[in-house]
């Protein structure tokens, strides 16, 4: 979970709806434009607020619609750069930058000092999350704690760790298990406090640093005393778990970068002397801390909240002085947290969907009748209940799109029709119809030799309905 990526995510959803569209650009709900870059917003002052109006690229401008919405969902500072550059630089945007402290201990114990788990538990252990805190003042870390080893008697050479997607950070270190000795990796996760003035991202001041030809983002990241603080605290717990792990056994220290073990059949307490409080480093080689944010762990520079004199965003992501801008990932949390913020960043996304395309009501239909459709059903049901007439030559598609049937046609008939209950003569029939602009649906047969009457002709037979109502023999 915490190698989560939103890029899979993504491609996935472009593939589906690829499908569903059977190749048909303008039928797609979703498409990814690579090789675009945005460099920033066009934005119009209206007398009630803020508006975007465009977007400029490095492929040129695109003009959207005054109702369509404008997302941003790049990473945390570069949303806060395009943010800095479209809507100014007054404000709270940028401020209240967060990231996350991060140390890592590497040990190899013996197998035997682990009796207390089953002997029937394979080689991959992952343990669940410890909280602490420092007076209940400076925040939160969590303890990951990862093993593996070989099962002895297996006589494959490779670490059972690789059956599953490995930790590039810690693939050689775990390459050091063996069937009488286990790899323990502890990685401690804490947040840095929020609040901080001098942690923030701005534009950078020097006009030379650009990209696209826009100035690059600059960060300051500078820790407070309660800060360090915290890291030494998740250090102690770090040494305190392992000589509980270790359980009176000598252990192996293993460095990073080369992994290697420095010292061999050692006490547990070793630790906190061979892998010291420090970020490593030519100086500290054998510094257990990862470099501030370095982890990539960005966060909380387009805050949520109420007030806009402290926030950016509200609650669903909106930016307070922009109409129709909306922001999602780790940039709206308040506070970063010490847990991996991926997750967290799905769920506000979700949210904000919900928000900006809220599921439809029912329908109400007239006294004495049902609807057979009403665009609110599950798709599954909707399958249970109507029925694509397949010739085999690729019938096409229907789609439920913002309670509509949406047809994406194929080579066949594309014919649906409703077939979950007998239909007999007598029963009347009401057809409500929604349009959504003024102008008819209509197409054009015969003509030029040209061919454009063809087009028009299929034009219409592929983007209109014909509702019958025909008795079936069977």
């Amino acid at each position: 979970m915490n190698k989560f990526s939103a890029v899979p995510l993504m491609i996935k959803a472009a593939r589906v709806a690829s499908k569903e569209s059977y190749l048909d650009d303008v039928s797609k709900r979703f498409m990814i434009v690579p090789q675009c870059h945005v460099t920033r917003l066009s934005v119009a002052n209206d007398s009630d607020g803020k508006r975007v109006t465009g977007i400029l690229t490095e492929r040129g401008p695109i003009s959207i619609a005054p109702d369509f919405k404008v997302i941003i969902a790049l990473g945390t500072i570069e949303s806060t750069r395009l943010a800095l550059f479209s809507f100014g630089e007054q404000g709270p945007i940028g401020s209240n930058l967060m990231a996350h402290q991060r140390s890592n201990i590497d040990f190899r114990i013996p197998r035997i000092a682990l009796d207390r788990l089953s002997p029937t538990v394979q080689a991959l252990q992952t343990s669940g999350t410890v909280d602490g805190t420092l007076d209940g003042t400076v925040g939160y870390f969590h303890l990951q704690i990862t093993a593996s080893g070989l099962d002895n008697i297996n006589s494959d050479s490779k670490a059972e760790l690789f059956r599953k997607p490995p930790d590039i950070d810690t693939v050689y270190q775990h390459l050091l298990a063996s069937d009488s000795h286990v790899v323990i990796t502890i990685r401690g996760i804490g947040e840095m406090e929020g609040g901080n003035p001098k942690s923030n991202v701005s534009l950078d001041h020097d006009p030379s640093q650009t990209d696209y030809g826009e100035r690059k983002a600059y960060v300051n990241l500078h820790p407070l005393e309660e800060y360090l603080q915290l890291w030494d605290a998740l250090d102690q717990a770090s040494d305190e778990l392992a000589v509980a792990l270790a359980a009176g056994h000598n252990i192996d220290v293993i460095a990073r970068n080369p992994a290697r073990m420095v010292p061999s059949r050692v006490a547990a307490t070793a630790l906190t002397r061979d892998l010291p409080y420090a970020i490593r480093n030519g100086v500290n080689p054998n510094g257990r801390r990862d470099g501030l944010g370095t982890t990539h762990h960005q966060a909380s520079t387009l805050k949520m909240g109420d007030d806009p004199n402290t926030s950016v965003t509200d609650a669903h992501g909106k930016f307070h002085s922009v109409k129709n801008a909306c922001a999602v990932g780790p940039a709206l949390f308040p506070t970063i947290g010490s847990p991996n913020r991926m997750l967290t960043g799905l769920a506000l996304a979700r949210r904000l969907g919900d928000h900006v395309l809220p599921p439809p009501n029912p329908a109400q239909p007239e006294p004495g009748f049902h609807y057979l459709f009403d665009g609110t059903q599950h798709p599954a049901d909707v399958r249970a209940n109507w029925l694509i007439a397949n010739t085999g030559r690729g019938g096409g598609d229907f789609k439920i799109v913002d309670r509509s049937l949406i047809a994406q046609p194929g080579n066949g008939i594309g014919l649906l029709f409703y077939g979950s209950e007998q239909l007999v003569g007598g029963q009347v029939f009401g057809y409500p119809w929604v349009a959504r602009r003024p102008e008819p649906i209509h197409g054009r047969a015969g003509g030029d030799s040209d061919g454009t009457a063809m087009h028009a002709r299929w034009s219409a037979t592929s983007r209109t309905y014909s509702i019958v109502k025909q008795p079936v023999v069977t």
